[in-house]
């Protein structure tokens, strides 16, 4: 019986062994060139126009992707961008126009720019060499508020910015406030009023809290470096705070925060 179950043995292993000889060899991957997984897609970023007339995308154009318009129900597009040494990464509709954001040499000092969408009248909107412009709310679906951003720059000083209203059909700045105090960040309610306005010293962070644009910024809570309070936007009534907070949790939720009776 022994040797039997030994023979059996054996030849099973002869035919596993046959097997794997007779099995073809893979064959191996074909290389692809690293220079495909850098390369610019044929389309990308698409975006309608507020009225629906129109689509806009981002496309290769002298190895840099620019910025497209297509009229909804034709076959050519225009490029309204002409940029060939960097690629433009970050653009948006406003109004019937396109702005984007665009920096020199990649100096990150990012300044903003706006075209119509057959590609005339382009604005530079933020011309200022060294100087960061930044959008803090492009103020969407705001009446009365069609051709105008909100925007913070650091021309008073490199480390703080100051808040501005921008037209981007004639590249009118207005100072929205005076950031005497030096807050480094902002939020905005759903009219586009300036509410929030926060503060660190490198390891605590204080929001300050106005109910209007009429009156001063007053502290409303401080965290250290151990909390989360992250405010997203307010309610529609633009009265509670939706904000992202492990305050009082093992994790970090989103919670609904009253900012007069300061608590969720």
């Amino acid at each position: 019986m022994i040797k039997k179950s030994v023979l059996s043995v054996l030849v099973v292993l002869a035919t596993l062994f046959i097997s794997c000889k007779q099995e073809p060899k893979e064959t191996p991957a074909p290389l692809i060139d690293v220079k495909t997984f850098f390369k610019n897609g044929e389309k990308s970023s698409f975006r309608i126009s507020p009225d629906g007339n129109y689509f806009s995308y981002r496309a290769d154009y002298k190895g840099k992707t620019n910025v497209f318009v297509q009229k909804v129900g034709e076959e050519k597009s225009v490029r309204v961008t002409n940029d060939t040494l960097r690629s433009i990464f970050n653009y948006f509709w406003k109004g019937d126009r396109i702005v984007y954001a665009q920096d020199i040499g990649g100096d990150e000092n990012f300044q903003l720019f706006s075209v119509k969408a057959d590609g005339t009248d382009l604005k530079a909107l933020t011309p200022f060499p060294g100087i960061r412009s930044d959008i803090t709310d492009a103020l969407i679906d705001i009446p009365g508020k069609e051709k105008e951003l909100i925007v913070q720059i650091n021309k008073r000083v490199k480390e703080y910015f100051d808040p501005y209203i921008l037209n981007v059909e004639t590249g009118t700045l207005t100072l929205l406030y005076n950031n005497k105090e030096n807050f480094d960040g902002w939020v905005t309610d759903n009219n586009g009023i300036i509410r929030l306005a926060s503060k660190t010293d490198g390891v605590n962070i204080t929001w300050n809290y106005r109910n209007s644009d009429k009156e001063p910024f007053t502290p409303l809570i401080t965290t250290t470096y151990k909390d989360i309070f992250t405010p997203a936007s307010f309610d529609k009534d633009n009265k509670n705070i939706y904000a992202l907070s492990n305050i009082g949790k093992d994790k970090v939720v989103l919670v609904e925060y009253d900012p007069v009776a300061k608590k969720t």
